[in-house]
């Protein structure tokens, strides 16, 4: 580990979800793009945040800022690309003197939210703007590719008999995109899936790729999405069938509702029995991989400033 300088700052840069349910109007008309939600869309997430109680996106990612913080030394905190704090709020004590360490929660779309923070920081005055890095897509950490197979190894241990263990299919998701996006250059799929078949090669199960949580404005998204995995699996006979989020790096409302509650009912009409990997929020190996793109942006030679 290299010693770190003073003036650089880690920022774990998420998502973004609500704290209480009276901001869901903002919150989804931004998630849109500056487009309130129908009605019907409004009603339909308000009742899937109440199904679920809470989204603990931010207090997990702030936990993780924790422990990466005691693992390297450095200050880190918490910024929300799509609500808030906002990285301009989060950073409003710096100056242009100061660096931070941007690591988007998002390794497959690391550009994405890089020009996101770098929109937010031109809000503030020059004197108070710090000068930002951002880390490299760091998807495909072979720690994070441990924490995975871990996961889905202790998932199937735990619920599947010896016997069936190697038969049992294993859907690895993230979250899907419009098309138009990837055909705009988007690495998003490519990194996923590059990331995918690094951990398709440490098991013995079969293992397919699915995307998940579509948007609800219709038009051309990245698939197969996970429904249309679930049913190959019906066709095929499958009875347990494992399901790995592994777009995703704490438990929110599209891991809680879109998995947990919506998969799991649609998995039980098909007759199969659907067992859910967690995240990997917690893991060591995931903050080994945010520790090295870490230090690896600011010391070495292909960060990106």
């Amino acid at each position: 580990m290299h010693a770190c300088a003073v003036s650089w700052i880690n920022v774990l840069f998420a998502h973004g979800t609500i704290s209480a349910l009276e901001e869901l109007p903002q919150f989804l008309t931004e998630v849109r793009r500056g487009k309130p939600p129908s009605a019907e869309l409004l009603a339909e997430m308000h009742a899937r945040y109440e199904r679920i109680g809470h989204s603990p996106l931010l207090e997990h990612t702030r936990q993780q800022a924790r422990d990466l913080e005691q693992r390297s030394g450095r200050e880190t905190r918490v910024a929300m690309r799509l609500w808030h704090p906002k990285l301009a709020e989060v950073v409003s004590d710096l100056t242009s003197l100061d660096k931070i360490c941007l690591i988007p929660m998002a390794p497959f779309s690391v550009e994405v939210y890089r020009a996101a923070a770098e929109q937010q920081l031109a809000q503030l005055p020059a004197a108070r703007r710090p000068q930002l890095r951002a880390v490299a897509p760091w998807g495909a950490h072979p720690r994070l590719i441990d924490a995975y197979v871990a996961g889905i190894v202790e998932t199937i241990n735990e619920s599947v008999p010896v016997e069936q263990r190697a038969q049992v299919p294993v859907i690895l998701t993230a979250h899907s995109l419009p098309s138009a996006v990837i055909r705009g250059g988007d690495q998003y799929q490519q990194q996923f899936l590059a990331t995918a078949a690094l951990v398709a090669a440490r098991l013995p199960q079969p293992v397919t790729t699915c995307f998940q949580s579509q948007g609800a404005d219709g038009g051309e998204w990245l698939g197969p999405g996970l429904s249309e995995g679930l049913k190959d699996c019906a066709t095929r006979g499958a009875g347990p069938v494992v399901v790995a989020p592994i777009g995703f790096f704490a438990e929110h409302v599209e891991t809680l509702y879109d998995l947990d509650v919506e998969a799991r009912a649609q998995a039980q009409a098909l007759g199969l029995r659907l067992l859910r990997v967690p995240t990997v929020h917690g893991d060591p190996g995931l903050l080994d991989a945010l520790c090295d793109a870490a230090e690896q942006a600011i010391h070495g030679s292909t960060a990106s400033d």
